[in-house]
């Protein structure tokens, strides 16, 4: 490896524990970490000495000095908000640099960040581990026979409260689901229909923007996407739809293909080899130090994606205030749904800080459930359902003076 002997860690929660121990494990013992986490700096400090990297692992809650500071490489897995600024930082100093998905808030933003990359000529990676799955791999080598395809359905949804390797998982509210999932639908189904070019369709809101349905084409193969979160259950399916049909369970890794009603495991060595994850950290590891990256495939896919999500946001916040304005109107409001919803407001829109956010929501919460909410909305809009500029819901509510 190169002489430089620390890597930059952005992040303290769930998955930049996990991403830091694959790191840890996969690099040599002089190879010592900087993490910063403005709020979990405790927590990821316990998370180190408990599981004795003490020695490797030194934590802040302060900023990177990368003037300072040689880095060998940067990984960027902390709040998705902040995914683009401390990326740019690790860029500009020409440190390489591994984003959590998405690798930014927007198309434009995506574009910036990877010109950014080719201006200071330095590698740039977004965090796609089913691309290293080999089950993916192993289930499209199964797809090369099909004939005809016609539909793909890609069921995801995340159970409510679920446990993920040791911890209990737990998604960012402030991150639309599509927002947050899409990165890994998409590149699923790029390596699988081998185009990254899709084409949004239509989309459906339901539970309060936890429950998304998309449709997708791409050579004129139909793609029903089904996105959920505080599900019933752990779903990773995908359905390809043809002359006959052939289908992939990952919910619990390696998965299981069935073709015709036959069933074989997604991959019969999974236990005597590398993980995805690691698989991916030991790539990236490994373009770190390689002469020169041709990262023009990747670019193509990563901004592809990026504007499918921004095309998916325009129909999502449309049918999002519909949405609202029906289920006010009804007796018995569902109050997961309604939470989920002023959840991701407050974080997301809204922008109120973590710490503060769990009392707007209530009140937010209690005006709603007290049914003041929708009669105040109305008193100002006599027509609910106006498409008329300013007869949102959504945007009532965030003009609500609510005090923190």
């Amino acid at each position: 490896m190169k002489e430089q002997k620390k890597i930059a860690v952005f992040g303290g929660g769930r998955w930049a524990r996990v991403l830091l121990g694959v790191f840890l494990k996969n690099t040599d013992s002089s190879i010592s970490y900087d993490v910063y986490t403005k709020h979990l700096a405790e927590d990821m400090q316990l998370w180190a000495v408990k599981n004795s990297y003490g020695s490797r692992v030194s934590v802040s809650n302060g900023v990177a000095n990368f003037l300072n500071v040689n880095y060998l490489a940067a990984v960027v897995v902390n709040a998705a908000s902040d995914h683009k600024k401390m990326a740019e930082n690790a860029l500009a100093a020409k440190v390489p640099v591994l984003v959590e998905k998405p690798m930014a808030p927007s198309f434009t933003e995506t574009t910036e960040l990877i010109e950014a990359a080719k201006f200071n000529n330095t590698l740039l990676v977004s965090s796609w581990v089913f691309m290293y799955a080999s089950y993916i791999d192993n289930f499209i080598m199964h797809t090369k026979d099909l004939e005809d395809i016609k539909e793909v359905h890609f069921n995801w949804t995340d159970e409510f409260e679920a446990s993920r390797y040791g911890e209990r998982k737990s998604f960012d509210p402030a991150v639309p689901i599509f927002r947050d999932v899409l990165p890994h639908v998409m590149s699923i189904l790029s390596k699988v229909l081998e185009s990254h070019s899709f084409e949004f369709n239509s989309c459906k809101v339901s539970r309060g923007g936890s429950c998304v349905d998309i449709l997708v084409s791409t050579s004129n193969i139909k793609c029903y996407l089904q996105l959920e979160r505080n599900a019933n259950k752990r779903e990773r399916k995908v359905l390809i739809k043809g002359k006959k049909d052939i289908s992939l369970d990952f919910s619990v890794e390696p998965g299981v293909i069935c073709i015709d009603n036959n069933s074989l495991s997604g991959d019969i060595h999974w236990d005597l080899s590398p993980g995805p994850l690691e698989k991916m950290v030991s790539k990236f590891l490994s373009d770190v130090n390689a002469a020169e990256i041709d990262q023009r495939f990747m670019n193509e896919l990563t901004l592809s994606i990026s504007q499918l999500v921004d095309q998916v946001e325009l129909e999502y916040l449309r049918l999002l205030d519909q949405w609202v304005a029906e289920h006010l109107h009804q007796k018995e409001i569902k109050m997961r749904d309604i939470h989920y919803f002023l959840s991701e407001l407050v974080l997301g829109t809204m922008k109120v800080p973590y710490e503060e956010s769990d009392k707007v929501i209530s009140q937010f919460l209690d005006i709603a459930c007290n049914g003041q909410l929708l009669k105040n909305f109305k008193k100002k809009f006599k027509d609910v359902a106006s498409d008329r500029a300013g007869h949102s819901i959504i945007h009532f509510i965030k003009s609500i003076r609510i005090g923190v």
